[in-house]
């Protein structure tokens, strides 16, 4: 899974993306988050579709503390998603 995530983001080996389609950020500034939708082929030429949202934490520089990435999926599902059948 992590690897079809790198891949996706930063080597374009997989033929997919990852839409932002919702972004919020609390008044001070001190947590936000995106809601995304990750989607594309998978390695078995299937198409796939996974939703999910990143929940952030920044620093006094405004610079990312903590992040947590959350979907709603067994871990399985996703593996499957992405190398496999598609979703």
């Amino acid at each position: 899974m992590m690897s079809a995530w790198r891949n996706t983001l930063y080597v374009g080996t997989m033929d997919a993306r990852i839409d932002v389609t919702y972004i919020w950020l609390s008044e001070d500034g001190s947590q936000g988050g995106d809601l995304w939708l990750w989607h594309g082929t998978n390695a078995a030429g299937n198409p796939f579709e996974l939703s999910g949202v990143n929940l952030d934490e920044f620093d006094e520089d405004g610079l990312i503390a903590r992040s947590h990435v959350v979907y709603p999926y067994p871990d399985e599902y996703v593996l499957k998603a992405v190398l496999g059948s598609g979703t």
